[in-house]
């Protein structure tokens, strides 16, 4: 992500102790970077969260692609978002999915069908998402299986026929 205040990242590493109380152990990796990086890092230290707490930086898009599969869980906690490339090539991998209803994210994900969906700002709910998706496999697999299927559906052919009768409705 680009490490931006509306983001989340720092309400992801804010959220983390109540998680780790229901899954210990849990630890977050962030990808990206970006000037909410210091704020981040300040937060990591005030909660006391340094072993649990992997600031990775940005990497190349195939190091990205292989630590995001190596997650149990990945997170997209947005309080705005266009259309998430991040959370199609999410799906494509089979990672279970937590995610916001920002934006364009809601054309993307369903609750319970392929993803949890929460509401940003609604920590609550980002723990209890969180924590389902780990201890449940069964849930993860099916959102995960839902996912990999949904994900084809993106597909150059697809945008462009999409974007023609768009453009041949308007002209």
């Amino acid at each position: 992500a680009r490490l931006l205040p509306w983001k989340g990242c720092r309400e992801l590493v804010h959220a983390l102790p109540a998680i780790r109380d229901k899954v210990p152990g849990t630890t977050l990796t962030i990808l990206g970077d970006g000037p909410e990086r210091k704020n981040i890092e300040a937060e990591i230290v005030r909660l006391g969260l340094q072993d649990a707490v992997l600031l990775l930086g940005r990497l190349p898009y195939h190091e990205a692609a292989q630590k995001v599969q190596e997650t149990k869980v990945f997170l997209l906690y947005t309080a705005y978002e266009g259309f998430s490339h991040q959370l199609v090539e999410t799906m494509a991998l089979g990672v279970p999915i937590v995610s916001s209803s920002a934006g364009g994210s809601a054309e993307v994900v369903r609750d319970g069908e392929n993803a949890l969906v929460v509401t940003f700002g609604d920590e609550p709910a980002l723990i209890a998402a969180c924590v389902r998706l780990l201890t449940d496999d069964a849930l993860a697999a099916r959102c995960s299986a839902q996912a990999v299927q949904d994900a084809t559906q993106y597909t150059v052919a697809r945008t462009r026929d999409g974007l023609l009768a768009v453009l041949t409705n308007v002209c």
